[in-house]
């Protein structure tokens, strides 16, 4: 019996011992939490710790995972594990010894603004490789893992038309705790959108500008994310490029705004070419870092020059940064109108009349012409005359606009038909195509928008004419009888005097 109670006395010590001992093996271990990643949805995540805690190291309470300590060794120019990590408490990534540090309260207490340690720890994130298919984020708060222990994280994010940065995430010890717990860790993804996007602005609800005629003016609207680049980069170029065919850009239409505020002139500069015509326009960016991740607009406008030929208005913006770049198209077009003048005179045998002129009208506010029973105000767009099959072809013409045309000289020996004749049918389809093209051995990303129109319906149309010793009968017996008349009373006045003034003579 007094074995039994030894024996049990000298294991209620051990559980008591043990008792006593899980905070103390909690503090050293710290469980596990989660690392959350925000602004990543759609991207596939890659993970590795870096740094694990350390308790026997009394220098920084940490230490390297197995394959890593050379590469920031390396960037950091230094010749010890200790030193590099002191090097990223400094940058305060993370805490001196951090169990003592989280009891106290003291966290990331060792935060310096040093340029140059933050371009050799972006040279040391940029030398590691994380394999393996990754994780992807499936929403903008992205749960990575819950299995995450103390230390220091590399997280990498890659998709599709996007350029991320490395990421760095800190599991902390909860400084509120005296067991050793670990806080849950949430990280932004640095990344940006690759593709530059445009778009013609509407204007109004009529004209909506992707269909154009000479004259024009077309409000365009860039948008791209304003580049990251890691600390370490050498070359932070951000460029906006604009080229037109058959438009001029309007140099003082250009407007640039950051997340919706206006960007001071001072942090871009604008550059067109050639000086006598504008067609290329280019802006480039002074970069900076507080700006990064964040859209930028760019509004600006173009004025179509001659297009009567039928030309396509075509724009394409690249953008370039990160040592790539990427294009958006956008291609207006236009219709055009036939006609056909004729001599309706021989019903049987058409004769195609040369040397009909016809002025097109487009309505406009500040037109000065009107038509009867045609509301609104007309003013003179173009003007053609027939040739010898007595075609004209009016193009370049914008489907949303209205137009009348109307005969205003007539060919020689021909009356005028001044009937306005409303141009009807022409339609119009826009259509995005996204494709991949290889330029100087890199592939781009082209985004082109093509608006394609049909011609007016009633092209073609014949337009009757009339001789003008050819008028059309009033109903009445007409002239000639009259004249007749006259000449026979004259003949006989004429005879009667002279009769009368031959017997007065004898």
């Amino acid at each position: 019996m007094k074995k039994m109670r030894k024996i049990f006395a000298v294991l209620l010590t051990l559980a008591m011992v043990l008792a006593m001992s899980i905070p103390t093996f909690a503090a050293g271990t710290g469980g596990t939490t989660t690392i959350t990643v925000k602004h990543a949805q759609d991207a596939t995540l890659n993970y590795a710790q870096v740094v694990v805690a350390d308790q026997t190291n009394s220098v920084t309470g940490w230490k390297f995972v197995e394959g890593y300590a050379n590469v920031f060794r390396t960037a950091f120019g230094v010749g010890t594990d200790d030193d590099a990590i002191l090097k990223l408490i400094a940058l305060g990534k993370l805490e001196v010894n951090p169990n003592s540090n989280a009891a106290a309260g003291n966290i990331n207490t060792g935060v310096v603004d040093n340029a140059k340690l933050g371009e050799q720890l972006a040279t040391a994130l940029a030398n590691i490789t994380l394999s393996g298919e990754g994780t992807k984020a499936t929403s903008d708060s992205f749960e990575l893992t819950k299995e995450a222990t103390a230390g220091l994280y590399v997280i990498t994010a890659s998709k599709a038309g996007h350029t991320y940065n490395p990421m760095m995430a800190y599991v902390a010890f909860d400084k509120n705790a005296t067991d050793g717990s670990l806080s849950a860790t949430v990280v932004e993804a640095k990344g940006s959108e690759d593709q530059i996007r445009k778009q013609i602005v509407e204007v109004d609800g009529s004209d909506q500008n992707d269909s154009v005629m000479t004259g024009d003016v077309i409000p365009y609207k860039v948008t791209v994310s304003y580049p990251y680049y890691p600390a370490n980069a050498t070359d932070k170029k951000f460029e906006v490029t604009d080229t037109v065919e058959n438009a001029t850009f309007n140099k003082d239409s250009v407007s640039v705004t950051v997340a919706g505020s206006k960007l001071d002139s001072s942090k871009y500069s604008i550059a067109f070419a050639p000086e006598d015509k504008a067609t290329t326009m280019t802006i480039s960016f002074v970069y900076d870092s507080t700006l990064a991740g964040k859209q930028v607009v760019i509004n600006y406008s173009a004025t179509v020059g001659d297009i009567k030929d039928g030309q396509q208005v075509k724009n394409g913006a690249k953008s370039e940064s990160n040592g790539k770049y990427t294009i958006a198209e956008v291609i207006s077009g236009s219709a055009k109108f036939t006609l056909v003048k004729v001599d309706t005179t021989d019903k049987k045998n058409k004769k195609y009349l040369e040397g009909a002129e016809f002025t097109l009208y487009v309505k406009a506010d500040d037109g000065d012409v009107t038509f009867d029973d045609v509301d609104g105000k007309f003013k003179s767009a173009d003007v053609e005359t027939t040739d010898a099959d007595g075609k004209l072809t009016f193009k370049g013409l914008d489907v949303d606009k209205t137009y009348y045309v109307v005969e205003t000289k007539a060919p020689a020996g021909y009356s005028i038909d001044k009937t306005p004749r409303l141009l009807t049918g022409a339609t119009k389809n826009t259509t995005s195509d996204t494709t991949t093209v290889k330029e100087k051995g890199i592939d781009i990303t082209k985004v082109t928008t093509t608006t394609t129109v049909t011609d007016y319906t009633n092209n073609n149309v014949e337009i009757p004419n009339t001789k003008l010793n050819a008028l059309p009968s009033t109903g009445g017996i007409g002239t000639t009888i009259f004249t007749i008349a006259g000449c026979l009373i004259m003949v006989a006045a004429a005879g009667l005097f002279f009769a009368s003034r031959k017997r007065t003579n004898k």
